[in-house]
């Protein structure tokens, strides 16, 4: 378990995962002509927003479980029920102290702190196996379950047929999802770079670095 330096992977990752998530920063970016980043604007909600609050936040299951996995091999990632409680559990384990205290400034506009209170721990269940909860006075990123109720219940209304969920994907939980991911792939470069290495990572135009 545990991570030490490897250029070989950080290249790896670099190009499997960062060119990405710059790519998806570009495309939110270009949303600027039609919605200001701005506190005004975080309820503001479109099918563009729409569009990459998902795919920001699978890229965050998917990332989050191969950073988990390479801090502790023994994860099966074939595995289906790897959900977030488990892999944030082992990513904490390593960058917890780190990520949890982490405020980022958005565009240089607003900070954001999406990892703030969110720490899992190990519980027993009646069937003897060993499942992954909240700890105490812990609760999962407000952004991440608007994430799931706009991929799941999408078109639950409420008493005078307005769409509840839909307008989750807002400016306020796109900026989050997106500092969220910045703040899990730059965390685990850090990690396993070196100076050199790092001195070539093309930098963040939302974060600035």
């Amino acid at each position: 378990m545990g991570l030490k330096k490897d250029s070989e992977r950080f290249c790896v990752f670099e190009r499997s995962y960062w060119q990405y998530y710059l790519e998806l920063e570009e495309q939110l970016i270009r949303t600027r002509r039609y919605i200001a980043f701005d506190k005004v604007n975080f309820n503001a909600y479109s099918i563009e927003y729409l569009k990459l609050y998902q795919a920001v936040c699978s890229e965050i299951d998917v990332v989050g479980k191969e950073i988990a996995f390479q801090i502790d091999n023994s994860l099966n990632q074939k595995k289906d029920n790897i959900v977030i409680n488990r892999w944030w559990y082992i990513v904490y384990s390593e960058f917890g102290e780190i990520l949890k205290n982490s405020e980022v400034i958005f565009y240089r506009t607003y900070p954001v702190t999406p990892w703030k209170n969110f720490e899992t721990t190990t519980k027993v269940n009646k069937k003897n196996a060993v499942c992954y909860v909240l700890k105490e006075k812990s609760k999962t990123p407000t952004w991440w379950t608007a994430y799931n109720k706009v991929k799941h219940q999408r078109t639950t209304l409420d008493e005078s047929t307005n769409l509840i969920n839909f307008t989750k994907a807002n400016l306020l939980n796109v900026s989050n999802a997106y500092a969220a991911l910045y703040l899990l792939e730059k965390t685990y470069l850090s990690a396993i770079a070196d100076k050199s290495d790092m001195e070539t990572l093309e930098a963040s135009t939302l974060f600035g670095g």
